[in-house]
Formats: structure tokens, sequence, C-alpha cells
């Protein structure tokens, strides 16, 4: 009888440290989530070889892979305040996506190519968010910031907040409108201010949707370059866009002026395209007056007494 209690107990004592341990790792699960993403995406799931394709809504775990052929982009989100916005021809890994709110752990590898990406949210507690590149290593706590990497070294530009640059011991901090370029080396780090020009048009595409969360003085350098060099964005980008409480008014408005003029071309070609309400009050008249008449003349010209009464003249 003992041996079963005991065997019992056993088993349900295992089936609870089981379910706390499901529990434990589900509150520290964490995930990324596709956006959106257009032309060719890849990834490459954590511990295994076979590309998938990516589509929208495809959650990503740690040790995800995310790459992008030459006609690729892609937007991935993490934790709805946390977007990563990537360039064709790039490869980004997401090396660490632990913990709970409060003591988020998030690293993401870039190898090569160019991404823009926007922590929205002051981190708070002992959260953090670190960024790897070939030569060196960004940690933020809540800013945005375009980087680049490829054969010749690493280049970030930052546009709002505050970065930490870690090379070879060496910790740089960036303020906005700064740029720092690192190469493989062991030099010093090239600090200076951002140069537009330099710039990719995908970088300044994100920089364009994103002018509500631009530090103030990037904001006006970014529309003074647009304005005089307007085809450094695509088509649909050509005039830079207005912080989001403006724009959402402006869209209000547009929105209004769409509506009443789409109604008023509907309205106005109603009487000018329908001829017939037109037509049959000039016809039904001149019909009538021409009728009756003809009809009603008929008793004058039957009242022929006025020739029959030639008796009187006899």
């Amino acid at each position: 009888m003992k041996k079963h209690l005991y065997k019992l107990l056993s088993i349900v004592t295992s089936m609870m440290i089981s379910f706390n341990a499901v529990n434990c790792l589900a509150a520290t699960q964490r995930v990324a989530v596709i956006k959106s993403v257009s032309g060719s995406v890849k990834i490459k799931k954590s511990g295994g070889e076979k590309k998938l394709k990516a589509t929208k809504g495809m959650n990503l775990s740690q040790g995800d892979t995310i790459i992008t052929e030459a006609d690729g982009k892609a937007t991935i989100t993490i934790d709805d305040n946390k977007q990563i916005d990537v360039a064709s021809n790039t490869t980004i890994t997401i090396a660490k996506l632990t913990g709970e709110k409060g003591n988020e752990k998030t690293t993401i590898a870039q190898p090569k190519g160019q991404s823009v990406t926007n922590v929205n949210e002051k981190l708070t507690g002992q959260s953090s968010y670190e960024q790897k590149m070939p030569t060196a290593i960004m940690g933020v706590k809540g800013t945005i910031w375009g980087s680049k990497s490829d054969g010749s070294g690493d280049e970030i530009n930052l546009f709002n907040g505050s970065v930490e640059i870690t090379k070879d011991q060496q910790n740089i901090l960036l303020e906005p409108n700064e740029n720092i370029k690192s190469t493989g080396d062991k030099e010093q780090m090239e600090k200076g201010e951002i140069d537009w020009s330099s710039l990719s048009q995908f970088i300044l595409n994100m920089i364009n949707e994103n002018q509500d969360r631009l530090d103030d003085k990037v904001r006006q350098s970014f529309n003074q370059y647009i304005k005089e060099h307007p085809d450094r964005l695509t088509k649909e980008e050509k005039q830079p866009k207005p912080i989001m409480g403006r724009k959402s008014f402006e869209l209000t408005n547009t929105s209004e002026s769409s509506s009443s003029s789409s109604a008023s071309p509907t309205s106005s070609p109603v009487p000018s395209e329908s001829p017939v309400p037109s037509q049959k009050p000039s016809i039904v008249p001149s019909q009538k007056p021409t009728a009756m008449p003809s009809e009603t003349a008929q008793p004058s010209e039957t009242a022929q007494p006025s020739e029959t009464a030639q008796p009187s003249e006899t």
C-alpha cells in the first residue's frame, strides 16, 4: 500500500514540477513578428538549414535568421515597441530574445546589409537591447538609428536618443545627428555629423516615415536636404512627411475632402448626363398645346351657325 502511495506522490510531484517549468518557459518566451514583407525574403529557423518563405504574421524566435534577397524587404516587430526595417541584401539573426517586461534581453546580429531600428519606448529596469555588427556592438535604451555593414566596415547614424558603441574595450557615446564609422582593424572609430548624401534611399525613406520620432535638429536637417534633393526619395515618398500629430490631422482633412469631392461628381453629372428629365418638360408642353387647340378648336369650326345665319340677309 505504501509503495503505491509513494508512487502516486512521485507522479503528482513530477507533474507539478513539469507544469511550473512550462509556466516559467511561457513567461520568458518572447517572439518577434513579421509585420510586412515584400519581394524575396527567407527565414532560416534556429538550428535548421532549410530556408522557408517569409510571410506576413509569421512568428520568429531566438536563433532565427532573416535573409532578404536583392528585391526583398521586411519589417519585424518585437514586444510591440521595437521595430526593425530590413533592407534588401541583408541578413539579421535574433541572437537573444529572453526575459519578461522589465528584464527583457534582446540582441540582434547584423553581419551584413542595412536596417533601421526604432526602439520607441525607453527601456526600463534591467532590460537591454543590443545590435551586434561585425566590428562593433551598440547598446541602446530607446532611440532610432540606421546601420550599415559591408566588407569595408560598419556605419551607424543616430537620429534620436543616444547609443553607446563598444569596440575593443572602447566606449563611445553617440548623440543625435552624429555618425560613426568603424573598420575591421583596431584603429579608433571615426565620429562626425550625419552625411545625408551618403545614406541609401532605403534609409532615407524609413527616416521620412518616422519623422515624428526624429530629434528636432535631425528633422530640420533632413527636410532641408530632401527639399534640395527630392529625387533621393522614392516616387511615393517625394515630399517629406509631417510629424505624427500633423499627419493624422491632414489625413482626416484629406479623407473629408476626398469624400466631398467624390460625392460632387456623382451628384453633378446626374442633371447634365440625364437628358430625360430635361427633355420631358420640353416635349410634353409642346405636344399638349399643339394637340389641345386642334381638338378644342373643332367646336369653333363646327360652330358654323355664323355662316348658316344667312337667312337673316334674305
